[in-house]
């Protein structure tokens, strides 16, 4: 008797997920690819322009459960995704994932779906947001923020 193991289903589901979400986007010019090496190719007779990468099980719970572009954001600093390739052929794919205009009944489904996903009890890994003091654009919270920036990327 074979029994099916967590990541199995976790990659089962998170196929399921990217087809349904991406399932009229077109030309599919990409691929993807998921942390167990499974991957989609894009639409016969496309070449693949980037691919996604899906680094883990709890990735698209990240990436979608949520704030919507923020929360997509933020997966992909946290290193839940990243993009291998040609970066800004990526951007059309993710104005349709933010433009998605989803029925009651496929909201539900897909939160069913990504629930089914195991929750990140990692800590986020990756860049973290610079916790700065001070009146919002400030002379001296400006200041702090550039120091941030400047400091992470050495």
């Amino acid at each position: 008797m074979y029994i099916q193991t967590k990541s199995e289903d976790s990659v089962r589901t998170s196929m399921s997920i990217l087809q349904f979400l991406l399932k009229n986007y077109r030309p599919r010019d990409f691929a993807v690819r998921l942390w167990d090496g499974s991957t989609w190719d894009p639409e016969p007779g496309q070449p693949a322009r980037f691919t996604m990468v899906i680094r883990h099980p709890a990735a698209l719970r990240n990436m979608f459960l949520g704030a919507g572009e923020r929360q997509f954001g933020e997966a992909y600093i946290y290193n839940d995704f990243d993009i291998e390739g040609h970066f800004e052929g990526a951007l059309p794919m993710a104005e349709h994932l933010f433009g998605l205009h989803l029925g009651i009944a496929d909201r539900i489904r897909l939160g069913r779906q990504l629930r089914r996903l195991p929750p990140n009890h990692v800590p986020r890994a990756g860049r973290q947001a610079a916790r700065l003091r001070g009146a919002v654009h400030s002379i001296e919270r400006d200041r702090q923020a550039v120091e941030n920036q400047c400091f992470q990327s050495v």
